[in-house]
Protein backbone atom coordinates (compact mmCIF):
# COMPACT_ATOMS: atom_id res chain seq x y z
CA UNK A 1 0.00 0.00 0.00
CA UNK A 2 1.88 3.15 -1.23
CA UNK A 3 1.96 6.31 1.81
CA UNK A 4 0.46 8.89 -0.12
CA UNK A 5 -1.68 12.53 0.32
CA UNK A 6 -4.00 11.35 -2.00
CA UNK A 7 -5.08 7.70 -0.20
CA UNK A 8 -5.84 10.07 2.98
CA UNK A 9 -7.87 12.20 1.23
CA UNK A 10 -9.53 9.40 -0.39
CA UNK A 11 -10.17 7.40 2.52
CA UNK A 12 -11.50 10.37 4.24
CA UNK A 13 -14.14 10.47 1.24
CA UNK A 14 -15.11 6.88 1.17
CA UNK A 15 -15.60 6.88 4.85
CA UNK A 16 -17.77 10.18 5.02
CA UNK A 17 -20.36 10.55 7.90
CA UNK A 18 -18.68 7.40 9.52
CA UNK A 19 -15.56 9.92 10.23
CA UNK A 20 -16.84 13.00 9.76
CA UNK A 21 -15.39 13.64 13.57
CA UNK A 22 -11.95 12.91 13.28
CA UNK A 23 -9.12 13.85 10.09
CA UNK A 24 -5.33 13.39 9.51
CA UNK A 25 -2.98 16.03 8.64
CA UNK A 26 -0.08 15.75 6.06
CA UNK A 27 3.49 17.48 6.18
CA UNK A 28 6.37 16.51 3.04
CA UNK A 29 9.45 17.95 3.70
CA UNK A 30 11.83 17.07 0.61
CA UNK A 31 15.75 18.34 1.15
CA UNK A 32 17.58 18.61 -2.03
CA UNK A 33 21.78 17.77 -2.15
CA UNK A 34 24.00 19.41 -5.03
CA UNK A 35 24.08 15.71 -6.46
CA UNK A 36 20.24 14.98 -6.63
CA UNK A 37 20.36 13.08 -3.54
CA UNK A 38 18.45 13.92 -0.74
CA UNK A 39 15.75 13.41 1.90
CA UNK A 40 12.05 13.99 2.33
CA UNK A 41 10.30 13.96 5.78
CA UNK A 42 6.99 13.10 6.22
CA UNK A 43 4.78 13.94 9.38
CA UNK A 44 1.13 12.19 9.47
CA UNK A 45 -0.51 13.48 12.32
CA UNK A 46 -3.83 10.98 12.62
CA UNK A 47 -7.07 11.95 15.13
CA UNK A 48 -7.30 8.68 17.50
CA UNK A 49 -11.18 8.46 16.74
CA UNK A 50 -9.86 8.36 13.01
CA UNK A 51 -6.99 5.04 13.53
CA UNK A 52 -10.16 3.28 15.87
CA UNK A 53 -12.31 3.34 12.71
CA UNK A 54 -9.68 0.57 11.29
CA UNK A 55 -11.08 -1.66 13.90
CA UNK A 56 -14.59 -1.71 12.10
CA UNK A 57 -13.10 -4.63 9.49
CA UNK A 58 -11.96 -6.79 12.33
CA UNK A 59 -7.95 -5.24 12.31
CA UNK A 60 -8.32 -4.05 15.74
CA UNK A 61 -5.48 -2.07 16.53
CA UNK A 62 -4.58 -1.03 13.10
CA UNK A 63 -5.32 2.70 11.58
CA UNK A 64 -7.50 2.60 8.37
CA UNK A 65 -4.76 4.07 6.73
CA UNK A 66 -0.90 3.39 6.54
CA UNK A 67 0.81 5.08 9.55
CA UNK A 68 2.93 2.16 10.99
CA UNK A 69 6.65 1.16 10.72
CA UNK A 70 5.32 -1.76 8.51
CA UNK A 71 3.55 -0.23 6.48
CA UNK A 72 6.28 2.31 5.47
CA UNK A 73 8.74 -0.78 5.10
CA UNK A 74 6.49 -2.66 3.32
CA UNK A 75 6.08 0.76 0.43
CA UNK A 76 9.72 1.43 0.69
CA UNK A 77 11.19 -2.12 0.05
CA UNK A 78 8.54 -1.47 -3.38
CA UNK A 79 10.31 1.33 -4.43
CA UNK A 80 13.98 1.46 -6.04
CA UNK A 81 16.40 3.94 -4.73
CA UNK A 82 14.93 4.89 -1.69
CA UNK A 83 15.53 4.24 1.93
CA UNK A 84 13.80 4.50 4.91
CA UNK A 85 16.22 5.96 7.22
CA UNK A 86 14.20 6.13 10.62
CA UNK A 87 10.50 5.89 12.07
CA UNK A 88 8.96 7.50 15.31
CA UNK A 89 5.52 7.95 16.64
CA UNK A 90 4.11 9.08 19.74
CA UNK A 91 0.90 10.45 21.41
CA UNK A 92 -0.09 13.78 21.37
CA UNK A 93 -3.51 14.97 22.00
CA UNK A 94 -6.18 13.64 20.61
CA UNK A 95 -3.29 12.49 17.18
CA UNK A 96 -0.83 9.88 16.85
CA UNK A 97 1.88 11.64 14.89
CA UNK A 98 4.17 9.17 12.84
CA UNK A 99 7.29 10.52 11.35
CA UNK A 100 9.38 9.04 8.75
CA UNK A 101 13.00 10.30 7.15
CA UNK A 102 13.33 8.31 3.52
CA UNK A 103 16.36 9.29 1.56
CA UNK A 104 16.57 8.97 -2.47
CA UNK A 105 19.21 8.39 -4.76
CA UNK A 106 17.27 10.27 -7.20
CA UNK A 107 14.26 13.11 -6.79
CA UNK A 108 12.34 11.19 -9.65
CA UNK A 109 12.27 8.20 -7.16
CA UNK A 110 10.16 10.20 -4.60
CA UNK A 111 7.25 10.79 -7.32
CA UNK A 112 5.19 7.23 -6.26
CA UNK A 113 5.26 8.55 -2.63
CA UNK A 114 3.50 11.88 -3.71
CA UNK A 115 1.20 10.23 -6.08
CA UNK A 116 -0.72 13.44 -6.85
CA UNK A 117 -2.95 13.14 -10.35
CA UNK A 118 -0.78 14.23 -12.84
CA UNK A 119 2.42 14.77 -10.39
CA UNK A 120 5.51 15.20 -12.71
CA UNK A 121 8.92 16.04 -12.68
CA UNK A 122 10.51 18.22 -15.99
CA UNK A 123 13.28 20.71 -17.03
CA UNK A 124 12.26 24.02 -17.99
CA UNK A 125 15.14 25.81 -19.06
CA UNK A 126 17.99 25.55 -16.61
CA UNK A 127 15.16 24.69 -14.32
CA UNK A 128 13.77 21.82 -12.45
CA UNK A 129 9.75 21.66 -12.07
CA UNK A 130 8.04 19.45 -9.64
CA UNK A 131 4.29 19.56 -10.38
CA UNK A 132 1.58 18.61 -8.21
CA UNK A 133 -1.98 18.62 -8.91
CA UNK A 134 -4.00 18.82 -5.73
CA UNK A 135 -7.58 18.84 -6.44
CA UNK A 136 -10.60 19.82 -4.64
CA UNK A 137 -14.22 18.21 -3.97
CA UNK A 138 -16.12 16.79 -6.08
CA UNK A 139 -18.85 18.95 -7.49
CA UNK A 140 -21.69 16.41 -6.36
CA UNK A 141 -20.59 16.40 -2.91
CA UNK A 142 -23.87 16.93 -0.53
CA UNK A 143 -22.95 20.76 0.55
CA UNK A 144 -24.07 19.68 4.01
CA UNK A 145 -21.12 17.02 4.13
CA UNK A 146 -18.69 19.20 3.06
CA UNK A 147 -19.31 21.94 5.47
CA UNK A 148 -19.52 18.99 8.21
CA UNK A 149 -16.31 17.42 7.31
CA UNK A 150 -14.80 20.95 6.92
CA UNK A 151 -15.67 21.97 10.42
CA UNK A 152 -14.81 18.07 12.00
CA UNK A 153 -11.10 18.68 9.89
CA UNK A 154 -10.69 21.87 11.29
CA UNK A 155 -6.78 22.32 12.44
CA UNK A 156 -6.04 19.77 10.04
CA UNK A 157 -3.55 20.68 7.52
CA UNK A 158 -1.66 19.52 4.16
CA UNK A 159 1.55 21.01 3.84
CA UNK A 160 4.51 20.93 1.40
CA UNK A 161 8.49 21.89 1.16
CA UNK A 162 10.93 21.64 -0.82
CA UNK A 163 14.97 22.84 -0.70
CA UNK A 164 17.80 22.96 -3.05
CA UNK A 165 20.49 24.20 -3.21
CA UNK A 166 20.41 26.87 -5.71
CA UNK A 167 17.14 28.03 -4.09
CA UNK A 168 13.67 26.80 -4.25
CA UNK A 169 10.71 28.90 -5.84
CA UNK A 170 6.84 28.18 -5.77
CA UNK A 171 4.07 28.75 -8.24
CA UNK A 172 0.38 28.34 -7.70
CA UNK A 173 -2.39 27.70 -10.56
CA UNK A 174 -5.82 28.28 -9.09
CA UNK A 175 -7.81 29.44 -6.00
CA UNK A 176 -5.08 31.01 -3.70
CA UNK A 177 -7.40 31.71 -0.65
CA UNK A 178 -6.45 30.12 2.63
CA UNK A 179 -3.20 29.21 1.22
CA UNK A 180 -0.12 29.63 3.23
CA UNK A 181 2.86 30.18 0.47
CA UNK A 182 6.41 31.17 1.32
CA UNK A 183 10.08 31.16 0.10
CA UNK A 184 12.89 32.10 1.41
CA UNK A 185 16.21 31.50 0.22
CA UNK A 186 16.62 28.00 -0.70
CA UNK A 187 12.96 26.58 0.88
CA UNK A 188 9.34 27.27 -0.55
CA UNK A 189 6.77 26.05 1.00
CA UNK A 190 2.59 25.74 0.97
CA UNK A 191 0.20 24.47 3.22
CA UNK A 192 -3.49 24.73 2.96
CA UNK A 193 -6.05 23.79 5.99
CA UNK A 194 -7.21 20.04 5.36
CA UNK A 195 -10.98 20.93 5.15
CA UNK A 196 -10.34 23.28 1.83
CA UNK A 197 -9.90 19.82 -0.31
CA UNK A 198 -13.63 18.97 0.55
CA UNK A 199 -14.92 22.13 -1.31
CA UNK A 200 -16.27 21.56 -5.00
CA UNK A 201 -14.69 23.31 -7.35
CA UNK A 202 -11.09 25.67 -7.07
CA UNK A 203 -8.65 23.01 -8.44
CA UNK A 204 -5.16 23.41 -7.14
CA UNK A 205 -2.09 23.24 -8.98
CA UNK A 206 1.85 23.58 -7.61
CA UNK A 207 4.89 23.90 -9.12
CA UNK A 208 8.68 24.11 -7.09
CA UNK A 209 11.23 25.55 -9.23
CA UNK A 210 14.56 24.77 -8.01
Amino acid sequence: MRITVRRFLSALAALGLVCACSCVGVRSDIVLNADGTGRMSLEYRVSRQFEAVGALDGNAGRPAVPVGRADFERSIARLEGLELVSFSSREEGRDLVSRAVISFSRLEDVLPLLDYQGAALYREGENRVLRLNLGAGREDTDPRLAALLEEACRGYEIALSLSAPGGAALRVKGDREGLGIGESGKRAEFSAALSRFFRPGGDLELEFVF
